[in-house]
């Protein structure tokens, strides 16, 4: 259900329009009705609607107002603006953000409902291309290399019927009948040489078919990489042993080549070349893993996954996930702790249990920006905990990442645009909804009243330092951008008293206390 809220100077147009729609029936929930622009950005901030229905002149932040900061801070948000006759010009200055939708005062019921209907349509739209837009760039990028490492990591201990089930398992995933593959095999390349001789390979490669994504593994002298096939005729071996000779001259390498008519063949050759090596290098992306085989980490990592799925409930499953963390606490190698994390995602995602595969894709790739082991565990375990389920209390990973996000914001306060949306998607990398509620279960208030008190606090630090001359320097300082208008007006209304006037009672106080302090003549 999509969320709206109604912001108009206007008591009896709030209620007016709050009371004349069947939101229900169009498939929105009204989560707020606002006297101002200053009240009205709060509730953005708080509540992240989809649309927002505003007049265009309001006190301290006007319509226009309204649209621009929330347009700079990138919130997905549209807008309804409501003007009377005399303010198209104002409207007409909205067209600059992307505001496509009016309304004009006095409007009736069947006019506020077409234009509804407009508006949830473009939001329903734009939603849809945007996730399209982002599981095909999630997809193309990294989904495919960790689906390969878990296969090989795995089924390197599986019999060929095993193998057969495993494949089935991440179908969804691969194409694993028709799509046809070739392998190349870089036999005799030292591991001093590794990294050299998968460049000069790969470059090669990438000549030939521009965008080729390459998987493989690396045992004992044996580089083995393969793709997907991209010329069904040629022969290439000659060709690529001639460049590998003349790019690595000193290196004893022999090249063969072998095609595949599809991904599970190609598989079921691979992998009993490699299953009995005790120390298996991993191709991810440009990178090599390192990684003992962990037959037995891996069975119990799956093993875990499959309690934790098949739990009669969440205290179980919690328990469950607590053993899956502990377990994973004790991995201080960061790649194969990313992949074992990106298996853990897959499986749940698979099933269909506690994550789609969309947002299991999402996990995965942000795992991929955190470079220690215990970075990517401060990142997995909240978002584990998070969709296997909560216990009803808040425990003290909660208030440690409230604490977090209230230091973030004390120490960025100075940016007009920080929003909790933007601080829970790209910064804790949370659902916003949870962290709002945990930050009101955990703080007692909502984050826009906390970063209001935060901006307060500080203009009050400033304003005892700064000439009252310069209240526009003090409003860019405390995150209000060029606006001291608005900076005065949330100054006022937390106070009582406007920056101007706080600053001189300060500066009066401090030149009575240095008075005093003088010694008598």
């Amino acid at each position: 259900m999509l969320k709206i809220i109604i912001a108009d100077d206007e008591r009896i147009i709030r209620e007016t329009i709050s009371r004349l729609i069947d939101w229900s029936s169009l498939g929105l929930e009204l989560v707020g009705q606002c006297r101002n622009g200053i009240e009205a950005y709060n509730a953005i901030l708080d509540e992240s609607p989809d649309i927002v229905m505003t007049d265009i002149k309001m006190p301290g932040l006007s319509g226009i107002d309204l649209v621009e900061k929330a347009t700079a801070a990138h919130l997905n948000t549209q807008f309804i603006i409501l003007s009377g006759y005399g303010e198209f010009d104002y409207a007409r200055e909205a067209m600059k953000y992307g505001v496509r939708h009016y309304l004009l005062k006095p409007c009736n019921e069947q006019q506020i409902v077409s234009s509804l209907k407009e508006v949830i349509e473009d939001c329903y739209h734009k939603y849809a291309t945007q996730q399209l837009e982002k599981q095909h760039a999630l997809l193309q990028n990294n989904l495919r290399q960790n689906v390969i490492f878990n296969i090989l990591s795995q089924a390197v201990g599986y019999e060929d019927k095993e193998r057969s089930d495993l494949y089935r398992f991440y179908k969804m995933y691969l194409d694993f009948d028709q799509t046809a593959y070739q392998m190349f095999r870089l036999e005799g390349l030292r591991e001093e040489d590794l990294s050299q001789g998968y460049n000069a390979l790969a470059q090669w490669l990438h000549s030939h078919a521009p965008g080729l994504a390459l998987y493989g593994v690396y045992v004992h002298n044996n580089l083995l990489v393969f793709c997907q096939q991209y010329d069904s005729h040629a022969d290439v071996s000659g060709e690529l042993q001639a460049f590998l000779q003349q790019t690595l001259p000193e290196a004893a390498i022999t090249l063969h080549s072998r095609r595949f008519p599809n991904l599970a063949q190609l598989l079921d050759d691979l992998i009993p070349r490699i299953a009995f090596y005790s120390t298996l290098v991993y191709l991810n992306g440009a990178h090599f893993v390192y990684a003992c085989n962990y037959r037995s980490t891996l069975h119990a990592i799956k093993e875990l996954c499959d309690s934790i799925c098949g739990a009669p409930d969440s205290a179980r499953r919690l328990e469950y996930l607590e053993q899956l963390q502990h377990r994973l606490s004790s991995i201080v190698e960061p790649d194969f702790l990313v992949q074992l994390s990106s298996s853990i995602l897959l499986n749940f995602s698979s099933r269909s249990m506690f994550c789609t595969s969309a947002e299991a894709t999402e996990v995965m790739l942000k795992l991929h920006e955190y470079h220690t082991a215990d970075e990517i565990r401060g990142f997995l375990f909240p978002f584990l905990s998070q969709i296997v389920g909560e216990t009803g209390k808040d425990s003290p990973s909660d208030k440690d990442f409230i604490l977090h996000l209230q230091q973030y914001v004390r120490d960025n306060i100075s940016n007009p645009n920080l929003t909790l949306k933007w601080i829970a998607e790209n910064h804790l990398y949370m659902n916003v909804d949870y962290v709002s509620r945990k930050f009101v279960r955990v703080t007692g208030q909502k984050f826009s009243a906390f970063l209001t008190d935060v901006r307060i606090r500080y203009a009050k630090k400033l304003l005892s330092e700064y000439d009252t001359e310069q209240i526009h320097v003090i409003a860019e300082q405390v995150g209000c951008g060029n606006n001291p208008h608005y900076f005065s007006q949330i100054f006022k209304k937390s106070t009582g008293l406007t920056p101007s006037a706080y600053a001189k009672m300060t500066h009066a106080a401090q030149t009575s206390a240095e008075e005093a302090d003088k010694p008598a003549p």
